[in-house]
């Protein structure tokens, strides 16, 4: 018998159910199963294109200048307080 690979998907119940015709001549065999999530994988990169262009714009500059100015004030007046 040769090694083979499925993929599948556990069920919403968290059970995974597997039915593999392995052939009548396989018949009373042991075998070994073992379970191995499968990672997603990496975006590919027209994907990552997408994703960052799918970004642009998104950040108020005027709003993201005015904050990072307020908490460098934060930041001054607490150094001045604890010299």
């Amino acid at each position: 018998m040769n090694r083979m690979v499925f993929y599948s998907r556990i069920g919403d119940d968290g059970v995974l159910q597997l039915a593999v015709p392995v052939g009548k001549e396989q018949a009373n065999r042991d075998v070994e199963v073992i379970i191995v999530p499968v990672e997603k994988p990496a975006m590919t990169q027209e994907e990552w294109r997408a994703f960052i262009l799918s970004t642009a714009g998104s950040i108020d500059v005027r709003r993201s200048c005015a904050a990072n100015k307020a908490n460098m004030s934060d930041a001054r007046s607490y150094l001045d307080a604890s010299a």
